[in-house]
């Protein structure tokens, strides 16, 4: 505040100090603790109602926007996460295509084995029924013990091995196919896993990237909106700071007007002598303050 508008104030103080204690009653017994008691009590009834800084309260609706970057790791974390269901749904695609492989060569290997007992079974039986009919028949011609129904008999055991190995050529072949089979199988399925790998391992360096680079426009979009939260607040608190000196102004002038009127009144029934004996306390005057000076003022033209 001004040299000038300072002394204009005091001006007006002393009109305000002097058209406001004429008309208060005398008070004969005025004691200086009991005015600094006062004095006190008017200060603390104004404390309260002075602006406090608080930061939560004044930049409530202009909140900083937080962006938390994830670490590379959690980064890799996170793509797998997004990428599970394709990773599970293509794995599963895979073995499902293998294990009905295996299911079906399974199957084949069964029937193969099953086919070859069958057949085992029946030769068994036209090997007996054979060799029945070879006797009945040496028997009817009185031939049962000549060479003639060794040789029948020998007949019958050749066609049957020869059937039996025949049967075991067949499935041991079948078996082998299976086999090979399998083991292509095999291979197939393990390839199909390395080229999904290599697809999968793309997959996961791109979506990587895209995550690297969404939260990177996230970082700059939250840095560039802050910037201009900064500015705002700035506004704003220079706005409160333009509002605090103007309220803390006005009640200043309030609270001094209070205090002058209280030490006017009680000086008011007082000699000169005596009242500026008072006003010569220091706790008075640092109380009082600017407003000391109207009082001495009124005390010097008015009391006698």
């Amino acid at each position: 505040m001004s040299t000038k508008n300072l002394q204009e104030e005091k001006e007006n103080e002393k009109i305000e100090v002097e058209g406001t204690a004429s008309n208060l009653p005398l008070n004969a017994s005025v004691d200086a603790n009991t005015i600094k008691d006062k004095l006190n009590q008017i200060e603390n009834s104004y404390a309260s109602q002075y602006p406090v800084f608080d930061e939560n309260t004044i930049f409530e609706d202009l909140p900083y926007q937080e962006i938390k970057t994830p670490s590379s790791d959690e980064i890799k974390d996170i793509a797998e996460e997004e990428l599970k269901p394709y990773k599970d749904v293509n794995i599963a695609e895979i073995e499902q295509d293998y294990k009905s492989d295996l299911d079906t060569l399974n199957l084949k290997e069964q029937t193969v084995k099953s086919d070859l007992e069958n057949t085992k079974q029946d030769l068994a039986n036209d090997l007996q029924t054979g060799l029945a009919t070879s006797q009945a028949n040496s028997i009817r011609n009185g031939v049962q013990n000549s060479s003639i129904a060794t040789n029948e008999k020998n007949a019958v055991q050749n066609k049957i091995d020869s059937e039996l190995q025949t049967a075991l050529n067949k499935a041991n072949t079948d078996l082998a196919e299976i086999a090979l089979k399998r083991s292509i199988s095999e291979n197939e399925f393990q390839i199909a896993l390395e080229k999904f790998d290599i697809s999968y391992a793309s997959k996961l360096e791109q979506k990587i990237n895209d995550l690297n680079s969404l939260y990177a426009k996230k970082q700059a979009e939250a840095e560039e909106y802050n910037k201009k939260i900064a500015e705002q607040r700035k506004q704003l608190l220079e706005n409160w700071r333009i509002n605090r000196e103007i309220i803390t102004s006005k009640l200043d002038a309030e609270k001094g007007q209070e205090k002058a009127f209280y030490v006017i009144e009680q000086l008011k029934g007082l000699s000169k002598n005596d009242a500026m004996e008072l006003l010569r306390d220091t706790d008075i005057i640092k109380a009082l303050g600017n407003w000391y000076s109207p009082v001495v003022d009124y005390v010097q033209r008015i009391l006698k």
